[in-house]
């Protein structure tokens, strides 16, 4: 009697584990757990494009939004070639988000950021060619604070 009580407390929890994985099987078919493009707006002012993932705050494959002074062109550049060597990841301090949006699908600049299209120049917007010497980068300060 005790060997039936115990197996079936074992086929209950695998049944409950075989549930558990079919809903997550279903919800990753559907996307729910894949990362989406946004655009961030910063505090100070800056503009981030990248994939925000669903459960942390960290923005891969960034591109930051600059406007050119001398010709009031928009410019995209690459975070993860801005001068002092990025990797490209922004972990967003959340205190400094003013607004946060996810980006259409047929937005153009989500094939800049997957790599698609990398010289992009539709409506005024340029791909930033990367400089040695570039002096207006995204600011340091919206990383997150250890």
């Amino acid at each position: 009697m005790f060997m039936r009580t115990r197996s079936k407390g074992w086929m209950g929890a695998l049944v409950a584990l075989a549930i558990v994985i079919i809903i997550v099987v279903v919800l990753w078919i559907l996307g729910v757990f894949s990362s989406s493009y946004y655009a961030v707006y910063l505090n100070t002012g800056d503009l981030y494009f990248g994939s925000l993932s669903p459960f942390s705050s960290t923005l891969t494959n960034v591109w930051y939004i600059q406007k050119d002074a001398q010709s009031q062109q928009f410019a995209l550049g690459d975070f993860s070639k801005v001068v002092w060597g990025s990797s490209g990841n922004l972990e967003i301090n959340s205190d400094a988000v003013i607004w946060k949006t996810k980006l259409a699908k047929d937005s153009k600049i989500i094939p800049v950021i997957k790599g698609e299209n990398p010289t992009p120049q539709s409506e005024g917007i340029t791909q930033q060619a990367p400089a040695q010497n570039q002096v207006s980068q995204p600011s340091a300060s919206t990383t997150k604070k250890e």
